[in-house]
This record gives structure tokens, C-alpha cells and sequence, in this order.
């Protein structure tokens, strides 16, 4: 089999480095931080898609189409006796072939292989209760909304593969139970390569057929009484936490999947209606066919009708997660022209449907996508589930290239419009990073330099090369932004923010290669 490797997928937070990050992790000293330059969590990016990071891996996904993805991690959860940890896809809207085929062949036999050839005991993903020092009475797995992207890529018809190394291990013990399960892995896929290329192919035509179905109100599935092996931990240097060869089974509740109590088969198409332009950007990033809708046209639909609508106190990754609830109504609407049509006869139904649908738990709603149009009581849902797919005239929605990174800045990858004013930053000297561990006061150094230029101006500074711009900053839009191979995603955020105040109204990110 063919394998890609994404060896850093977060390269400024492995580089943030401090020995405050994970301090109970049994090594190694130093490590980064769990935040990206943006202060984004990664792993919990993959709906609203918002890091240069996850972009760039959703775009290898379109790009190789791989029929297995393993994300692994180490974690820092309760004190159990194994050395890794795993989890499939957890989401609800999964092929229900390949989600049998996982569970009741493809995980067995790598357990077995990890036991009888590597010597590894490995367990379904979770954490114990929270006990008042007695033994624990249940396990449970943690989440199975699709902004995990182990959740995220069952969504594509293929299959994904949640890694946890045992953080009171050594580092070298984690990262040869990694090694084992990554093999143990890609012979079983090797094995069972026929059986899962056609279980895909046929996944794939279910949802060409229009026949897939959103899952939603989702619940943890009823406890199975198991055996689950407690381990020790002792203490180490500082809040260090140390693994011991001390374990035991202990006969508890374990929950480690999730089951929909409702399934809503998908429309023939949605139509999306006065959103964002970034809500078509972010669709066609997951590689969802979008196509505007020429001419007006009256169509059957059904609406998703708003009963409540909540929206939590505190932010999270720089969001306020909207909930909604509501109803279906059938009726039909006119569709105006330069309507987006999303068909659901495609191979990203399941990813399209989780991103549009008024009940989904992860939908772009939830991520604040529609507030805009949601602030107008009298609007409603901006997407429409269109249940008869008419006559009618469609233009397609060529990806072209542009990302959005945090309107109004984009990233592009053809040539900058004419006239354009580029903007280039190179890195003169490294300078050393600040341990710093509060994020929140951003990345510090020691030392480093930067070189701003445009055309034949050129200063330390972004703030100098604007002034000596003057005039001739406001009248050649947009700028370019051209980053050198050192420059960070937190001082092109800061740029961007710079050329904001200065008036910029279209800011470009262009990468020179290296």
C-alpha cells in the first residue's frame, strides 16, 4: 500500500516548547503546546476548517483519497492498564457496512495482532468515572461529533483509526506502541484490502444514488458490563506521573459508541440562500460539489422550522456554539438565482449534510456560519432541503483556489490580481523562542528579525513599511502578502490585522516556493 506521512501536523505548537506543557506526561522535557499559532485546537477544526492546518490536510484528503487514516496522539487521561488506546470513527452518520466491518472484523484482528505479536495490550478509547477512591464504575468514550477528524473522515466513506499512547509511559515505550499499532494497522488493511476497496466502492454509490441519511440526537449506547484493567501511576520529579507494571481487571459499565436515536434521509439536494460567501469557500474546502443556481425557480421543499435557539456563554475555539431546535415543514419555496445548490448525489454527502442540516450537532450553524442571517428572526434557516430536483439552470463552482483565513484575507494559489502590491516578509534571523507558558500573550523572542519590502521599499518593520508606502498603499489594491519559509502563521495573523487598520479592505496570502 501506498503510505503518506504528515509528520508535524502542528508545527507552531511542537514548537512552542516549555516545561509547564503537559507536566503530568511521563516525557520527554520539553514538549509544545496543544494550540496552533491562532490559539486553535486542531482536532476539534475539522467542521469549521478555519486553520491553515486542517485546509491543508482536507486538501490531501481530496487529494489521495486514502482508505485508512490514523491520528495519533498520547493521552493524558485516567490511570489504566494498557498501552494504548483506540478509537474508530465515532460519528452517527457513517456507512453502516463499513462501521460493521471495523467493529466486528477490522479491530478484533488488530487487537489480537497487537497482543500475540507485539505483546501490547491495547483498549477502545475513554476514561474512567470520577471516583471518591474506590474502584471506578463505569468507562466511557469521549465525543462523536465529526469536528474530531478521527470522527470527521468516517464522514468520506473510508476508514479512520483514533491512536492514544499512554502518556505515564516512557517516551520511547509510547512510541513503540505506536509503532506496533500503526503496523498492526496496515497488515490488516493489507489482508482485508479486497473486502474494504469493495465496501467503500458500494458506500460510495449509496450516496451517488441519493440514499444516505443524516444520524442525529445522538446518545451514548446502552452500557455493557466488561472488564476493564485499572492501573497504578506513582510520582515523579514535579506533577510528573509515572506508569507502573501494576494492574487489575475490574468488571464495569463500558460505553465506547455512540448510536443515533433519529436518522433523516437526505434531500435531493440543499440550497443555500443568503449566507456568507465563506459558507460556499468552506464547503467546496471539504470538497463539496457546489454549483449557483442560474434562474429562479419554484421548487418542493422542506424547511427547517426554528423552535429554540441557544447560544453558549463561554467561547470555545473562539466560537459561541449555537444549538438549534426545530421541526421539518413541507412547502415550496423560489429559489433566486445565484442560489448555491448543493447536490446530495455525491460522493461528500455525509460531510455536506453534517455541515448544512438544521439538525445536525456539528453543523456550521453550530460554529456561528449563519448568525448573520439567524439575527433576522423573520429570515429563517438559510438552507433549504430541496426534495424534487427540477428542470434547472446551474453553473458550477469551480474551486479557485481562494481560502478564506479570516475575512478578509485569503490565501491564493494562482497570480495575485494586476496591480496588486506585494508585500514580501523573509525571516533575516531566527532569533530564539521565550518560554512563555500563558499562549495567551502570544509567541515572544528573543533576537529575531524581519524584513519587510515593497518593490524598492524596504524596513524592519510592517508598521515602517506602511508609512514609507504612504499614498501609495491606499491606491493600489489588494496587497499581497508574500511569507518566507520561516515567517509564522502568528506574525502573518498580525500583518493581516496591521493592513486592516491601515485601510486595507482585500488582503492576499501568497506562498513563494521554497
Amino acid at each position: 500500500c501506498a503510505l503518506w506521512f504528515v509528520p508535524v501536523f502542528n508545527p507552531d505548537g511542537n514548537d512552542e516548547l516549555h516545561s509547564a506543557n503537559r507536566a503530568t506526561q511521563n516525557g520527554p522535557q520539553p514538549v509544545g503546546k496543544r494550540a496552533n499559532s491562532q490559539g486553535l485546537d486542531l482536532n476539534r477544526d475539522f467542521m469549521k476548517a478555519e486553520s491553515p492546518e486542517v485546509r491543508a490536510l482536507l486538501g490531501l484528503f481530496q487529494r489521495i483519497d486514502p482508505h485508512l487514516f490514523m491520528d495519533l496522539h498520547t493521552t493524558n487521561g485516567s490511570a489504566h492498564g494498557y498501552q494504548l488506546t483506540y478509537a474508530p470513527s465515532l460519528s452517527t452518520s457513517l456507512d453502516p457496512r463499513l462501521d460493521a466491518f471495523v467493529h466486528e472484523r477490522f479491530i478484533p484482528a488488530v487487537r489480537e495482532t497487537m497482543a500475540k505479536q507485539y505483546g501490547y495490550r491495547v483498549f477502545d478509547y475513554g476514561n474512567f468515572d470520577r471516583t471518591d477512591g474506590g474502584d471506578p464504575k463505569s468507562w466511557t468514550t469521549y465525543d462523536h461529533k465529526p469536528r474530531c477528524v478521527f470522527n470527521y473522515f468516517g464522514l468520506r466513506n473510508r476508514i479512520s483509526m483514533l491512536s492514544e499512547a499512554y502518556s505515564y509511559l516512557p517516551f520511547r515505550d509510547r512510541a513503540l506502541a505506536t509503532r506496533a499499532f500503526v503496523l498492526a494497522n496496515l497488515a490488516e488493511l493489507v489482508r482485508r484490502k479486497d473486502e474494504l476497496l469493495k465496501l467503500c466502492a458500494a458506500a460510495d454509490r449509496t450516496l451517488l444514488a441519493g440514499q444516505g441519511k443524516l444520524g442525529h440526537a445522538s446518545r451514548l449506547t446502552d452500557p455493557v458490563r466488561g472488564e476493564v484493567l485499572v492501573g497504578k501511576v506513582e510520582r515523579g520529579a514535579g506533577r510528573r506521573l509515572l506508569a507502573t507494571d501494576v494492574s487489575r481487571p475490574v468488571t464495569m459499565d463500558v460505553r465506547v459508541r455512540f448510536r443515533a436515536t433519529e436518522q433523516l434521509a437526505h434531500p435531493r439536494a440543499w440550497a443555500v440562500v443568503g449566507a456568507s460567501e465563506l459558507v460556499r469557500q468552506t464547503l467546496q474546502l471539504h470538497g463539496v460539489e457546489v454549483v449557483r443556481l442560474i434562474e429562479p425557480i419554484d421548487v418542493k421543499v422542506e424547511r427547517f422550522e426554528i423552535a429554540g435557539r441557544s447560544k453558549a456563554r463561554m467561547s470555545y475555539q473562539g466560537h459561541r456554539e449555537t444549538r438549534l431546535t426545530g421541526r421539518l415543514v413541507a412547502g415550496t419555496a423560489r429559489l433566486p438565482a445565484g442560489a448555491w445548490i448543493v447536490p446530495a448525489t455525491q460522493r461528500t454527502a455525509r460531510v455536506a449534510a453534517v455541515l448544512l442540516e438544521g439538525h445536525s450537532e456539528d453543523s456550521l450553524a453550530c460554529w456561528n456560519f449563519f448568525d448573520r442571517v439567524l439575527a433576522d428572526d423573520t429570515a429563517g434557516y438559510p438552507v433549504l432541503r430541496v426534495m424534487e430536483v427540477p428542470a434547472w439552470k446551474t453553473e458550477r463552482l469551480p474551486a479557485d483556489g481562494a481560502v478564506p483565513v479570516h475575512a478578509p484575507y485569503r490565501l491564493i494559489r494562482a497570480q495575485p490580481p494586476a496591480g496588486a502590491l506585494r508585500v514580501k516578509v523573509v525571516c533575516v534571523k531566527p532569533g530564539e523562542r521565550r518560554g512563555d507558558p500563558d499562549f495567551g500573550r502570544g509567541v515572544r523572542w528573543r533576537g529575531r528579525e524581519l524584513l519587510w519590502s515593497a518593490g524598492e521599499q524596504q524596513s524592519s518593520s510592517l508598521v515602517g513599511l506602511l508609512g514609507a508606502l504612504g499614498q501609495a498603499l491606499k491606491q493600489r489594491q489588494p496587497v499581497v502578502l508574500v511569507p518566507g519559509p520561516r515567517v509564522t502563521n502568528a506574525e502573518l495573523l498580525n500583518a493581516c490585522s496591521e493592513l486592516d487598520k491601515a485601510g486595507v479592505r482585500q488582503i492576499l496570502l501568497q506562498r513563494e516556493p521554497e
